[in-house]
């Protein structure tokens, strides 16, 4: 039976408020896989632009194909502090790529820490 594989590397990254990251997609083909994989980043939230170039890979049936995934944090995202005024502690937020080619697909999820440094002074100077 045919079908793909999707690897998203690395698995995790920092993500500075302001700044981009990129990870690397990797669509492999199994036992022969031809035609256009479509890629898609699901689950970001509306402060974080995910985009994938290419967007699509043509499949050979045996070479691997690369795609990268630019994730973009905006400064109206996230606040950087907590209740209160208090400083919230970054945390790990996952999203889902996905690979679809005819009837087969793969999903991989990575995640990002969103990291606001130096507070809302440090975003309003």
């Amino acid at each position: 039976m045919t079908g793909i594989e999707l690897t998203v590397s690395p698995k995790a990254q920092n993500l500075n408020l302001g700044s981009s990251v990129q990870y690397t997609l990797t669509v492999t083909p199994r036992n022969g896989q031809t035609g256009t994989a479509l890629l898609e980043v699901t689950g970001l939230p509306g402060n974080i632009d995910g985009q994938i170039a290419p967007s699509s890979l043509n499949l050979d049936g045996q070479t691997p194909q690369q795609a990268t995934l630019t994730l973009t944090a905006s400064l109206g995202g996230e606040p950087p502090n907590g209740p209160a005024g208090q400083r919230s502690a970054p945390s790990a937020h996952q999203f889902t790529v996905t690979a679809t080619c005819g009837a087969a697909t793969a999903a991989d999820v990575a995640s990002y820490t969103l990291i606001t440094t130096g507070g809302i002074d440090a975003i309003i100077r």
